[in-house]
């Protein structure tokens, strides 16, 4: 069976965790479940039809890398239904009989098959060879769409500053993992222009590892009262730049955790508004960041990429390595940033420049490289684990490597305004 589950619902979101240890996320996810085994597997690659399709043929016969449910009976829990918790009216899919969107739970009935299917699209009137773009893209049997008001990364190695509001302050500041640098501009005197140019060329020298907003004086008030973000304290009223802090110092998902992201707000009191200090503070923020341990690949330590599979989170979750052009002390800053957004999703190693067998294991041509390893299939008894490596080829900058880790696992956000980009790729504009 092939269903769509809304997890927008926060009792969704909590079964989903509940069920296979799946954080809430802003993207798609697909994965494969074995409700006769309780094992499941779940899907990285490039989100395209061909690929998604292979993998799809894979994992029926079998062939996927798969782990046990993370509830603790070892069972799925039951999906909340629509009765239980109204934040699940949205949910919307079939229903045994009718075809309609009007069903009692969240996910297809097991009566929900081919032939049923063939049914519901005979009443729309859709027939082999003939397309019906008005019915079938609106009609009620149609998952609602799932909109998001989460704004395009700039197609640019520089970053950007948005300009936010309180329609889409939630979505892109509270709901994203990300640092924010938010500058609300006063009431009283407009911001000069010197002010002006330093804020955003510092948010282009960042290049997106730390993001930047402004908030105009006419929008102050409606985002510090709906999201209640704190006040300046007695004597700090002129501190006109907060700072919302990654989510990996929160803990917490979901509402829980944007709140929380909210509460941690805070006023920068002693930051002058001029390029230097503006990058200074942001590239602390980097360095100072806590985050998950980056993976330090070395050969000669025994910490190979076996090592490495074997560890942590297990087989499942894919890897991303950087291979640097000299040998590092410290992982550099970008993947650094890399991990806070990311980490959720992808573990991250770091290799050695003087390990020429590692560069050679992996066919690297030239350094800096990125590759992304995951595991293709379950491997047989006495045979080694299978890796499809997927190589980087585009610019290596934060937003162009965030935009190739996003294809792979969702469609991008809206196109940025000018109208459709076509098949332009990151690495056609960077």
């Amino acid at each position: 069976h092939v269903s769509w589950l809304d997890t927008s619902p926060p009792a969704v979101q909590d079964w989903l965790e509940k069920a296979f240890g799946l954080p809430g996320a802003e993207y798609a996810r697909t994965i494969v479940w074995y409700p006769k085994k309780n094992v499941w597997s779940q899907y990285v690659g490039t989100f395209s039809p061909p690929d998604l399709s292979k993998w799809i043929v894979l994992a029926s016969r079998g062939k996927a890398t798969v782990q046990p449910l993370a509830s603790e009976e070892g069972k799925t829990p039951q999906l909340p239904t629509k009765a239980e918790d109204p934040s699940c009216q949205g949910a919307v899919v079939f229903k045994e009989g009718d075809g309609s969107a009007d069903a009692d739970v969240l996910a297809f009935k097991d009566e929900v098959v081919a032939d049923k299917f063939k049914e519901s699209m005979k009443k729309k009137g859709k027939k082999k060879g003939t397309s019906s773009s008005s019915s079938s893209s609106t009609g009620s049997n149609s998952p609602p769409f799932m909109s998001s008001k989460r704004l395009p990364r700039p197609r640019s190695k520089a970053g950007k500053s948005f300009d936010l509001n309180a329609e889409i302050f939630e979505d892109n500041v509270l709901k994203t993992p990300s640092y924010w640098l938010v500058w609300f501009k006063g009431g009283g005197e407009d911001a000069s222009e010197a002010q002006e140019a330093a804020w955003n060329k510092a948010a282009r020298q960042l290049k997106g590892m730390v993001q930047f907003g402004s908030v105009n004086a006419s929008e102050k008030d409606a985002i510090m009262n709906q999201f209640v973000l704190p006040l300046p304290a007695e004597g700090d009223e002129s501190a006109s730049v907060m700072l919302f802090p990654s989510r990996r110092a929160i803990d917490g998902e979901g509402e829980e955790a944007d709140k929380k992201k909210a509460q941690a707000a805070s006023w920068i009191t002693d930051l002058a508004l001029e390029e230097k200090a503006i990058v200074d503070y942001s590239l602390s923020l980097l360095r100072d960041s806590p985050s998950e341990p980056i993976y330090r690949l070395d050969a000669s330590q025994g910490r190979t990429l076996e090592t490495w599979f074997q560890g942590g989170n297990g087989p499942v979750t894919a890897r991303l390595m950087l291979f640097p052009s000299k040998d590092l002390e410290e992982p550099p800053l970008l993947l650094k940033a890399l991990e806070i957004e990311f980490g959720q999703l992808l573990q991250f190693g770091l290799a050695k420049k003087s390990d020429a067998q590692m560069s050679q294991q992996f066919q690297i041509q030239k350094t800096p490289s990125i590759i992304i390893v995951a595991p293709q299939g379950v491997p047989k008894e006495g045979e080694q684990l299978q890796l499809g490596i997927i190589p980087y080829q585009g610019h290596m900058s934060f937003n162009a490597i965030a935009i190739h880790i996003e294809s792979m696992i969702r469609p991008a956000p809206a196109s940025p305004p000018g109208g459709n980009r076509g098949d332009r790729t990151p690495k056609d504009e960077l």
